[in-house]
């Protein structure tokens, strides 16, 4: 019994270290929405303490912009979606905002969400700053190939990489090296927004 609580702790202790090591932004959130664990990169990006944070809906901290559709992935978590590439503006203790990107799942064991986010601003902004001179016509534009012309007409119709593969006779593996690099290429962070960003410029119909 002393070896198996030996066992438990050092176990413990081993994740404890872990959690704190890591670059991203790792948190447990209960369901309540409230924050019950954090390691240490929350409090150097966001600058509150981890008195500050930890028991207090993590709403509290997101801009009011965000909020809504914050509550709709929340709410998608705990029926067993998987959040993946989803971007919102935490605020800081300064009061300037940073924008995150998440990767979370909820675990139905324990009752929590497992969330890991990630500081996102700097390209955050250069990519709306490319996007902002392309629409006033400064900078190169984008330049795409018949081929990411053709998969991304694809994706537009709601194509998925297998159908897109198996239509054109290529590997999966291939379209996904295609669709990231549409993704580079539009400073998008998920697929509809590179195919949105080509139909307002116009290489897409």
């Amino acid at each position: 019994m002393r070896d198996m609580e030996v066992l438990v702790a050092s176990s413990a202790t081993t994740r404890a270290r872990l959690f704190d090591l890591s670059h991203d932004m790792l948190s447990v959130i209960d369901q309540a929405g409230s924050f019950t664990e954090i390691n240490e990169s929350w409090t150097r990006v966001l600058g509150w303490s981890e008195a500050d944070l930890v028991g207090r809906p993590f709403l509290n901290f997101v801009h009011a912009a965000d909020c809504d559709r914050t509550r709709v992935e929340t709410a998608l978590l705990f029926r067993g979606h998987l959040t993946l590439d989803f971007r919102n503006r935490y605020v800081t203790s300064r009061g300037e905002y940073r924008w995150f990107d998440w990767r979370a799942t909820y675990d139905g064991t324990s009752g929590v969400i497992l969330a890991a986010a990630r500081d996102v601003t700097a390209t955050t902004r250069e990519g709306a700053e490319r996007t902002q001179r392309r629409e006033l016509g400064q900078g190169e534009s984008v330049s795409l190939s018949p081929r990411e012309r053709q998969i991304l007409c694809m994706i537009a119709d709601g194509g998925q990489n297998p159908t897109i593969a198996h239509a054109l006779s290529i590997s999966v593996e291939t379209v996904k090296a295609h669709v990231s690099n549409l993704l580079v290429k539009f400073d998008a962070g998920s697929r509809t927004q590179a195919v949105a960003s080509a139909l307002r410029a116009g290489l897409i119909d």
